[in-house]
């Protein structure tokens, strides 16, 4: 996977080329289809210059998977549920998923699974290398 920095005037562009690079097909994305069909801005990877590195036949071979938030997400807007929705989005009780979500993500994914990856980068990677020496350096909280 190489390094690669992205910047356009057209927000369409650069997300259709963020998808490409991934491995998805831009206009499939509903988002980019509807601000290139609107003229908001070109999502067809085909009618978009790039200037610098041929990036152009890249995959990074995303995928998009299942996980709790997502179904958390659809309990409560499409789901048996949805008719709490206004309950536990508006009123107080929205601490209950927002306290859910943290001890999930800050206590149980970063530790088992994230905390792995994130290790790994930093041992081999450039810009890995680059952030320890600026945390080293004192130039990023530890």
């Amino acid at each position: 996977m190489k390094n690669v920095i992205l910047a356009s005037e057209d927000q369409v562009a650069i997300d259709a080329v963020a998808a490409k690079l991934m491995g998805f097909d831009p206009l499939s994305i509903n988002y980019i289809n509807l601000g290139h069909s609107q003229g908001l801005g070109v999502g067809d990877p085909r009618e978009i210059e790039l200037v610098g590195d041929d990036v152009s036949n890249e995959n990074w071979h995303f995928k998009v998977g299942h996980n709790l938030h997502q179904f958390m997400g659809w309990l409560t807007w499409y789901g048996p549920t949805k008719f709490l929705q206004k309950l536990v989005t508006r009123t107080p009780l929205v601490a209950i998923p927002i306290g859910f979500s943290e001890v999930y993500h800050d206590y149980v994914h970063w530790p088992l699974k994230e905390k792995h990856v994130f290790k790994a980068w930093c041992e081999t990677t450039a810009w890995g290398q680059l952030f320890l020496r600026y945390q080293k350096e004192g130039h990023l909280a530890s």
